[in-house]
């Protein structure tokens, strides 16, 4: 989980300016960025990565590690010698005891110097007890060992020996503890979340970094195009090993036997947490929104993550369009196509912190959303056609500063008449006058 919050993130933002010369904040941006929440906060960051190919979670550590370091050198004290008071010495107490001790008179001293020890000449020594004599009865050899057979041994109650089961026991022991290893596994698995997908074409990689190695993909919808206008099969969601984020990335499974790769901590993989939820009510709002235009895969492929989320968030609070859906596409192009009108329009500022969305909806009408660079709805207006509410099936084609949009059967084209991009107004295609013949 990241350790950037409301208490750090602006001297984060001027650590960034520090540490990498293109990335600059104006004052301005620095004094707007102070009012957001932690979520935003993530949001924010995660943009400033993808934008400046930046690994957030070795900036995270490395801001951390600095911010550690600062505060251990502030509150360490150090000692000096100035303050070091003398330790009194304690000299050695030195008991000496009179060893000399007063006997009575009476008592005779002896002098140990002159005493010698005195033996008894005549004494003999003792000698020892005669040992009893023991015949022992032996058994002669056999004359020829070649031709004598052993006699059969017999198994009595006597001499019986029970078999050596130190193996069996070892091997019986060894089998519990794998199948306890693997029933523990298989309850941690059974307590893994799940992420869902929110877009298509996602990529599943070998690590938290954007060169790493390719794994696998992910959709929305579960499937895709490829280049050969050939349907993929995908998956639409993933095992996730931690809710916690890992640089921006959550941490998931990818193997087509799940349990088995967690068992064997093999085939794992990274996934970009913008694109994807922990919340399979999001994934299912996505799905039935998005639902009318699943195999456009044209569409799909050029439909940014911005306007997907701008969209849902307008539909969802916006009581009029609660409930609605996208209107179908009304010709589906091929995914290899080049630059063909989109029936969801898409226009945004440099800085990416307004969105514009043009799209039509279930109940027929055209609508303009606007939002910021949290994809959060500031303004949905309707769209007019030369005053009247535009309802005709179209597709869009942006032209910078204006739209300009087209009839699917081709008889009209229209131009809009300046952001919002909530009025548009015909263009009339005039044909040129035949040429004057003389008679």
């Amino acid at each position: 989980m990241s350790n950037i919050n409301q208490n750090n993130f602006i001297e984060f933002l001027k650590f960034l300016e520090r540490k990498h010369p293109q990335i600059r904040f104006s004052s301005d941006k620095l004094d707007a960025l102070k009012r957001i929440d932690n979520q935003q906060i993530s949001q924010y960051l995660s943009l400033v990565y993808e934008k400046f190919s930046l690994d957030g979670s070795s900036e995270e550590r490395t801001f951390t590690a600095l911010k550690s370091e600062e505060e251990l050198r502030k509150n360490t004290e150090y000692i000096t010698p100035d303050v070091i008071e003398e330790i009194p010495r304690i000299e050695p107490v030195v008991h000496v005891y009179n060893l000399e001790r007063n006997y009575p008179e009476s008592t005779p001293k002896v002098d140990i110097e002159r005493v010698t020890p005195t033996y008894n000449v005549e004494q003999k020594p003792l000698e020892p007890a005669p040992r009893p004599s023991v015949e022992v009865e032996r058994t002669p050899k056999p004359t020829s060992p070649s031709t004598t057979t052993p006699p059969p041994r017999t198994v009595s109650a006597d001499n019986y020996v029970a078999p050596n089961h130190t193996t069996r026991n070892v091997f019986f022991i060894a089998l519990l503890g794998v199948l306890a290893y693997v029933g523990y596994e298989f309850y941690e698995y059974q307590k893994l979340g799940t992420v869902y997908a929110l877009s298509n074409e996602l990529i599943i990689r070998d690590s938290s970094k954007k060169d790493g190695k390719f794994l696998g993909s992910a959709d929305l919808f579960g499937k895709n195009m490829d280049k050969n206008n050939v349907e993929v099969p995908t998956t639409s969601e993933l095992k996730l090993y931690s809710n916690d984020l890992q640089g921006g990335y959550y941490k998931v499974i990818v193997s087509d036997t799940p349990f088995f790769s967690f068992l064997f901590n093999n085939n794992e993989g990274y996934v970009y947490s913008k694109y994807f939820t922990t919340d399979k009510k999001k994934q299912d709002l996505y799905k039935a929104i998005f639902e009318p235009i699943k195999e456009d895969y044209y569409e799909l492929k050029h439909l940014e993550f911005a306007y997907r989320t701008m969209i849902v968030n307008a539909i969802e609070n916006t009581p009029s369009m609660k409930g609605l859906v996208l209107k179908e596409s009304c010709d589906i192009q091929p995914v290899t196509a080049k630059k063909m009108p989109l029936r969801i329009g898409q226009e945004q500022n440099k800085d990416r912190t307004v969105f514009h969305a043009l799209v039509q909806l279930s109940d027929g009408n055209y609508y303009s959303i606007i939002a910021n660079g949290f994809y959060n709805v500031s303004q949905v207006n309707q769209i007019y056609l030369n005053g009247e509410p535009m309802t005709s099936p179209g597709k869009f084609v942006n032209k910078g500063k204006d739209f300009v949009w087209e009839s699917c059967d081709k008889s009209m084209t229209a131009r809009s008449n300046g952001q919002p991009f909530d009025t548009f107004t015909s263009e009339v295609a005039t044909e040129e006058a035949p040429e004057e013949t003389g008679l």
